[in-house]
């Protein structure tokens, strides 16, 4: 969960993180 949540808070840091990107992050986990 705690990596979950770090890939969140880097999406809404940054902004400019592709739907496409993030997803393929989020299959990682």
């Amino acid at each position: 969960m705690g990596h979950i949540i770090t890939v969140v808070l880097m999406e809404l840091k940054f902004g400019s993180i592709n739907d496409e990107m993030w997803l393929s992050k989020a299959g990682e986990i």
